[in-house]
C-alpha cells in the first residue's frame, strides 16, 4: 500500500527500474504480521548484485526520502542495531519510520526495530528462517528448480507469534486506541453541534461527552491532539502504529491476563499444532493484448487434521476420476465428499453442480426467500452425485411418486429430479435442461488426483451474464445506497453542512467512501431544492435501468478460472489457473521490486524495445535468484 511505501521511504525511480535486475539479484518482503492497515511489522529485504552501486542508489534515495519527509518532521538518526549501525528515517507520529541497515550484500530496510535485530542477530548467529527443519522441507515440495515468479512461506514461528500473549494484548489495546480516537471525534462533533466546549479532551471530559475512565488505560497511553489531528501518545497516527513487536510490554491487567489464558486453553485444545503455508506464483503472458495466466501453488504441509475437525471428515479420498463436463457448461465444480462427523452413514460420493451457458428465464434480485428460489429456478443449473444419492437425499427434497420410466420425478416447487441406472442423481428446476444435461454424463478419469474441482469460464462472453451481474449489482447498489446514506445521518445527526460529512466520514472510519458502482459521489440539488449526496452511477431512472449498464468488477478481468484442492496424507494443496484480463491503471502504486519479477507497470514508450522485459510465455521460465 501507498502507507508502507511512504512509511519505508522507498520508491522506484526510472534509474531502478532500468537497472534494476543488474544490481540486485533478489528481493523479499518480510515480515512479523500482515497488519497493513493499522502498522504491520514488515520489511523489504535486498540482495545486491553490485553491492557498491546499490549502496550508493539506496543512499542518495535516503537523503530524497528524508528531505519529502521534512514536512512530517522527520529526521534520520543513526540507531544501534542488536551491535551493528543503521540509520532511522522517522516522524513523530510514524507517518514515517524506516530502519535501514546493510549485513554484507543484504540490505534491509523494515518498519520494525525488533525485525531490524533479529535480521542483525541471524547473520552473527548463523540461524534464520532457512534452518528452520520446516522450511527446509518446504524447499523439497516447492525447489527453486520451480523458477516461482513469487514464493511465499508463512513459518510456524510467523503463526505462533501472532497468537501470543504480547500480540493479543496489544491488538485488544490498539482495538482500544483506535476506538478512543473515534469517539474523541465524534465527542468534539457532538460538542460543536450543541455549541458546548470541546477544544481539548479535559473540556470532552467535563462536558460528560466522555466519560471520565477515558483517560485511563492499563499502559498509560491515550489519545492526545496535535493541531487537528488525532494521535495514540505511544502508538502513533492511526493506520502507522507503532508495529507489535517494538511495542514494550511491560504489564497486563487482570481481564488482559484471563483473555491470554482463554485463548491459550483454547489453542492448545483445539488447534494443538499451527501449521506453515507455502505458495508458489508464476504468470505468462497469453497474448500481446494483456491477457496473462497466473498459476498458484499453496501447500499446507506438515498438516496436523484434528484443528479442521469437521471439514476434513467430510473430504473422501482423493481420486482421478471425475463427472464430465457438459461442452456448454461455463461453471463446473465437483466435490468427492462422505458424511464424515456431520453424518457418518453417508458414503464417499460425488458431488456436483454446474451451470449452463444459457439465457436465464427471467430477470431477478435474490433478495429474500422467495425471490432467492426464484433466482435458482432462473438459473440454467444443475445439481447431482454420483454413484450415491449421499447429501442429495438430506435436502429435504419431497419428490410426488416414483420415476417415471425414463428416471424423472418431481418434488414440491417445482424441482425436477432424474435417477440414471448408472448411478447418477441429478436435480434441476428445469426438466429440458435435466434431461439433456444427464444423457451426456459420464464418469472419467483425469490428469490428477484430487477431492474438489472448479472450472469458471468466461462470464464476461456467456450468456449467463445478465444474472451474474444482477446478483452483483443488488449488493453492489445496496453498498453504494448506504454510503449516501451515512453521509446524510452524519450531516444530520452532528450539525455539520453537507458539503464537510463526506470528509468527516472518511476520517472517521479511517478509509475512502467509493461508490461500488463505479460512479462519483457528489452533491446534487434535490426535488425540494436543497443538497443530497448521489453518485453519479444512480442517473438511470430506476435501478432496473441502472442495472443493464453494470457489469460485475470479475467481468473485466476474468477470463478463465481452474482449480483442484487436494488433501493427500499430511499435506492439503490447492493448485489453480486463472487466466485474466489486465488493463493499464491511470495511476498505479509498486513497491521497488526493481522489474526482476517482471511486475509492475511497463513504460513501454520510454524504453527502447530490447529492454523492455515481458512475461515469459506458458511452458517457459526465467531464472529468479537464490533464497538468501
Amino acid at each position: 500500500t501507498k502507507r508502507v511505501q511512504q512509511q519505508l521511504g522507498l520508491r522506484l525511480t526510472e534509474v531502478a527500474r532500468l537497472l534494476g535486475d543488474t544490481i540486485i539479484s533478489d528481493v523479499a518482503l518480510i515480515g512479523r504480521d500482515t497488519m497493513v492497515r493499522e502498522g504491520a511489522a514488515l520489511g523489504m529485504l535486498f540482495e545486491a548484485r553490485n553491492n557498491a552501486v546499490l549502496l550508493a542508489n539506496f543512499q542518495t534515495e535516503r537523503r530524497a526520502a528524508a528531505k519529502a519527509a521534512e514536512k512530517l518532521g522527520a529526521t534520520v538518526t543513526q540507531v544501534e542495531l542488536a551491535g551493528v549501525t543503521g540509520s532511522l528515517l522517522a516522524s513523530p507520529d510514524n507517518r514515517v519510520r524506516s530502519f535501514y541497515v546493510v549485513i554484507d550484500k543484504y540490505h534491509l530496510f523494515t518498519t520494525s526495530r525488533a525485525i531490524a535485530e533479529s535480521f542483525v542477530r541471524a547473520k552473527a548467529e548463523g540461524r534464520g528462517l532457512g534452518m528452520l527443519d520446516e522450511f527446509k522441507h518446504a524447499r523439497t515440495q516447492m525447489p527453486l528448480a520451480r523458477e516461482d515468479t513469487i514464493f511465499a512461506y508463512f513459518s510456524i514461528p510467523f503463526f505462533h507469534g501472532l497468537v501470543s500473549p504480547h500480540y493479543q494484548v496489544e491488538l485488544g489495546r490498539r482495538m482500544r486506541a483506535v476506538t478512543d480516537m473515534e469517539l474523541v471525534a465524534l465527542a468534539k462533533l457532538a460538542a460543536h453541534a450543541e455549541r458546548r466546549p470541546g477544544t481539548t479532551i479535559r473540556e470532552l471530559v467535563d462536558a460528560e461527552l466522555l466519560p471520565e475512565a477515558f483517560l485511563q488505560r492499563v499502559d498509560g497511553s491515550r489519545v492526545v491532539q496535535q493541531g487537528s489531528r488525532l494521535l495514540d501518545s505511544a502508538r502513533g497516527a492511526r493506520g502507522y502504529f507503532t508495529p507489535i513487536p517494538d511495542m514494550l510490554l511491560e504489564a497486563i491487567s487482570a481481564s488482559e491476563l484471563r483473555a491470554c489464558q482463554e485463548k491459550a486453553e483454547h489453542y492448545a485444545a483445539e488447534w494443538k499444532r499451527l501449521d506453515p503455508v507455502m505458495v508458489g506464483i508464476k504468470r505468462f503472458a497469453l497474448n500481446k493484448e494483456g491477457l496473462e495466466r497466473v498459476t498458484v501453488d499453496a501447500t499446507v504441509s506438515p498438516l496436523e487434521e484434528s484443528k479442521y475437525g469437521r471439514f476434513l471428515s467430510m473430504l473422501g479420498p482423493n481420486t482421478p476420476q471425475r463427472v464430465s463436463v457438459p461442452d456448454d457448461a461455463v461453471i463446473s465444480v465437483q466435490a468427492v465428499v462422505k458424511g464424515g462427523s456431520l453424518s457418518p452413514q453417508v458414503p464417499p460420493h460425488l458431488l456436483f453442480l454446474g451451470v449452463l451457458d444459457q439465457p436465464p428465464k427471467f430477470d431477478v434480485k435474490p433478495d429474500g426467500l422467495l425471490q432467492t428460489l426464484q433466482f435458482l429456478k432462473a438459473t440454467p443449473g444443475y445439481l447431482g452425485s454420483w454413484p450415491k444419492a449421499g447429501f442429495l437425499d438430506m435436502l429435504g427434497v419431497d419428490l410426488d411418486g416414483e420415476p417415471d420410466a425414463f428416471g424423472f420425478s418431481q418434488a414440491a416447487l417445482g424441482l425436477w429430479r432424474r435417477q440414471l441406472p448408472s448411478g447418477f442423481s441429478v436435480l434441476s428446476y428445469d426438466r429440458e435442461l435435466l434431461g439433456s444435461v444427464t444423457d451426456r454424463l459420464q464418469i472419467e478419469e483425469g490428469d490428477e488426483h484430487a477431492q474438489l474441482r472448479v472450472h469458471v469460464g468466461d462470464l464476461s462472453q456467456s450468456k449467463v451474464k445478465p444474472l451474474i451481474n444482477n446478483l452483483f449489482f443488488g449488493r453492489a447498489y445496496d453498498v453504494s445506497v448506504a454510503n449516501a446514506q451515512l453521509m446524510h445521518v452524519l450531516a444530520q445527526q452532528m450539525g455539520l453542512p453537507l458539503s464537510e460529512s463526506r470528509q468527516v466520514a472518511e476520517m472517521l472510519f479511517d478509509t475512502k467512501l467509493v461508490c461500488s458502482l463505479g460512479g462519483e459521489y457528489e452533491l446534487v440539488e434535490d426535488d425540494r431544492g436543497g443538497q443530497a449526496w448521489q453518485s453519479t452511477a444512480w442517473g438511470k431512472p430506476s435501478t432496473t435501468a441502472a442495472a443493464a449498464d453494470y457489469d460485475a468488477p470479475m467481468m473485466s478481468w476474468l477470463r478463465q478460472l481452474d482449480a483442484t484442492l487436494m488433501k493427500d496424507g499430511d499435506q492439503l494443496r490447492l493448485r489453480a489457473s486463472i487466466d485474466m484480463q489486465r488493463k493499464e491503471p491511470e495511476q498505479s502504486f509498486e513497491l521497488p521490486l526493481f522489474g526482476i519479477f517482471g511486475t509492475g507497470k511497463q513504460t513501454r514508450e520510454k524504453t527502447p524495445p530490447q529492454q523492455v522485459e515481458r512475461l515469459p510465455e506458458p511452458g517457459s521460465s526465467k531464472p529468479r535468484g537464490q533464497e538468501f
